[in-house]
């Protein structure tokens, strides 16, 4: 199931961590946005971690400022702080819609849901006083959102919304499955 919702994942043309989000006090400036969010990149690939032997797939994550291992059974992390465990049983994972005013490129698999302009009026109409104004794509875009009780906090975009759903179902399967093995081992004890 782990190969399948990161397959699922990796479909995706661009996925990115939410490194910084922050509130906009003048929304007309800003294409009618009510946050910033600064972004970055992700590569994800199929790595063994260089310091165990498996023979299971394992995926690595490069973000920003961290490192992931994904392994089977739990996330090896590699942050500012040092190294971490989360086993999945411990992870808390939100799904949902992002809503995005896009500057960049769109990515080919991203839904596109409007248009809106670079400085706007509050009727929603362009505001004539920039004569560079130009429309800009409103999407939708994937939001995870990943933590534990011991520190791991992280937020990914990704740039389609339907692959996004996809892996949320097998990745609460994967949760909800270790919570009832964990489970069964307290009680077998």
């Amino acid at each position: 199931m782990l190969n399948q919702a990161m397959e699922t994942l990796l479909k995706n043309k661009m996925i990115w961590q939410i490194v910084k989000e922050s509130q906009i006090t003048s929304n007309k400036k800003n294409a009618g946005a009510v946050s910033s969010v600064n972004r970055s990149p992700i590569k994800i690939k199929k790595k063994k971690p260089d310091f165990m032997r498996t023979d299971a797939t394992c995926y690595y994550v490069k973000m920003r400022n961290d490192m992931i291992y994904i392994l089977p059974d739990r996330l090896v992390v590699r942050g500012r702080k040092g190294w971490g465990v989360v086993e999945y049983s411990e992870l808390h994972i939100l799904f949902g819609e992002q809503p995005f005013v896009e500057y960049g490129v769109v990515p080919k698999d991203t839904k596109v849901i409007g248009k809106t302009w670079q400085y706007v009026n509050k009727d929603g109409g362009p505001d004539k006083r920039y004569n560079n104004n130009r429309q800009l794509p409103k999407c939708v875009y994937g939001h995870i959102s990943f933590k534990s009780d011991t520190g791991l906090d992280i937020i990914i975009n990704v740039s389609d919304i339907d692959k996004a759903m996809q892996f949320k179902k097998i990745i609460l399967q994967i949760i909800e499955e270790s919570e009832e093995m964990k489970k069964n081992e307290v009680t077998k004890s």
